[in-house]
């Protein structure tokens, strides 16, 4: 994990500020889906919930097929 050298300020997908209000580390992870390996950067912070937060960068990157009734890549 590496921290970064300007915190940036945050907001939860619903709008709200951020419990952490600041990202201040990112890092280098590779995700598997449907046997295919991404290599992806991620912003580090408390999401609550969920693990993890695909944001758009990463869809236009990697156009995943998605089926959005069954929640599947």
């Amino acid at each position: 994990m590496n921290n970064l050298h300007h915190p940036i300020v945050i907001c939860n997908v619903n709008g709200t500020l951020n419990k952490e209000k600041t990202i201040t580390a990112k890092t280098e992870v590779t995700l598997n889906i449907n046997q295919k390996d991404m290599n992806v950067s991620c912003y580090v912070t408390e999401i609550g919930e969920w693990t993890m937060i695909l944001g758009l960068p990463f869809l236009k990157d990697h156009n995943p097929n998605i089926d959005w009734s069954q929640s599947t890549f």
